[in-house]
């Protein structure tokens, strides 16, 4: 996965976080095409961090709240593990 990948996932799991999102609607926020958009979401779909819901004709997007935590906290020791001078992060607790 190249870096601007990991960054679009990033940024469609961020938006998703704290909204519960239509695909066209995050594709709008995103402004990618919509195969990029299906392409990535199966990709955190199919590793359990995003939930997917029908309403109608359209489909929602919904985040893992307990496991994208748990992501983001590996992430963070993994990152400052080598003393690399990373500042405290706190995560923002999620109702």
């Amino acid at each position: 996965m190249s870096f601007g990948e990991t960054v679009l996932l990033g940024a469609i799991a961020g938006f998703t976080i704290f909204l519960s999102l239509p695909v066209g609607r995050l594709q709008e926020k995103l402004d990618v095409a919509a195969s990029t958009l299906s392409h990535h979401l199966k990709a955190l779909v199919a590793v359990g961090l995003v939930t997917q819901t029908r309403e109608g004709t359209t489909l929602i997007c919904h985040t893992n709240y307990d496991l994208m935590r748990g992501l983001l906290e590996y992430m963070v020791e993994e990152c400052c593990a080598e003393g690399s001078g990373c500042a405290p992060v706190r995560l923002p607790r999620v109702a």
